[in-house]
């Protein structure tokens, strides 16, 4: 993961007598995020995205 702020360049700020000074773009976040996955961690990973499990009680027709 990387995160740069570039310095911003507009084309009609800045001509004339009194030039503008550079200013900062918004941050831009890029890169990958590798998850490990295991048998044994794929419920860790599960709770993390979905959360607690939730249970009810659903009466059956028989």
């Amino acid at each position: 993961m990387g995160a740069e702020r570039p310095l911003g360049y507009d084309p009609l700020l800045g001509q004339g007598r009194d030039a503008q000074d550079p200013y900062y773009e918004a941050v831009k976040d890029e890169g990958d995020v590798g998850v490990p996955l295991d048998v044994r961690a794929l419920g860790f990973w599960l709770k993390g995205l979905f959360g607690a499990p939730a249970t009810a009680d659903i009466p059956t027709c028989t």
